[in-house]
């Protein structure tokens, strides 16, 4: 029989061309940890989003309000009070009336909210105000805003005198405070705590998916800038130190 040549055949690698250079090395390596943390980052953020628990709040509207049957506090004399005594027994306020607790102590109404006697109706800032009070004293969030609004509050004003010559100038310096913003950041800074207690994420229905915005991100953009500085640095060292080594070279 006719002899055969055998030779062995080189099993394939995952990579074919290894890289030689140490300033490639590294950045192949960086890259490589910058993809599996990208990769990291995401299947985190998705994960997170698929398992968020869903809190069911008691109610959040008017109307929910009234099928619990839970007692609500409304200030004695106040507008919505007197709204609430002259409305129909079929409308919303009227059949506020049976579960209505009305007294006028706002320590107290404070106190019994927090207790979870009852619950209140407010102003937005004023509910704002109490749950940073709360917060601040307690380092806990026991209560929440509803997202729907039924009664618009009317807005705060200084009282003049009729043709008093500081109307024009007290009205100027508001005016410049709300267009610099400044007033928001003072308003902001007294309800700072409040934005810890905010339960956006957790208070949506489950069939309702929300979208990812910017702050979703910040870990990939992160690392993104990173790779790039860290690219950049080795490009610089690796053009450096060839240059030197043309000039050393005879």
């Amino acid at each position: 029989m006719p002899g055969r040549v055998c030779s062995t055949v080189p099993s394939p690698t995952a990579v074919s061309r290894l890289p030689s250079a140490s300033a490639t090395r590294l950045m192949a390596g960086v890259w490589l940890l910058s993809a599996l943390i990208v990769s990291s980052v995401y299947r985190s953020n998705l994960k997170a989003m698929l398992i968020l628990p869903i809190l069911r709040l008691p109610f959040d509207n008017m109307e929910e309000l009234l099928e619990t049957n839970i007692p609500t506090y409304v200030a004695d004399g106040t507008m919505l009070y007197q709204e609430m005594m002259a409305s129909p027994p079929d409308s919303s306020l009227g059949r506020l009336r049976a579960q209505a607790v009305t007294y006028l102590d706002t320590p107290r109404a404070i106190r019994e909210l927090r207790l979870g006697y009852h619950a209140t109706f407010a102003s937005k800032a004023i509910g704002q105000s109490v749950i940073h009070q709360i917060f601040e004293q307690t380092k806990s969030c026991p209560l929440y805003t509803a997202k729907e609004r039924y009664w618009d509050a009317t807005s705060v004003a200084l009282a003049f005198p009729k043709g008093s010559s500081l109307r024009p100038k007290i009205d100027e310096i508001l005016r410049r405070l709300a267009e610099f913003g400044i007033l928001e950041h003072l308003h902001q800074e007294e309800i700072r705590h409040m934005r810890k207690c905010q339960m956006d994420d957790f208070t949506r229905p489950s069939d309702a998916l929300r979208p990812l915005d910017l702050g979703d991100f910040y870990g990939i953009f992160s690392v993104y800038v990173e790779g790039l500085l860290i690219s950049l640095l080795v490009f610089l060292t690796e053009f450096l130190l060839g240059r030197r080594a043309r000039r050393v070279r005879p």
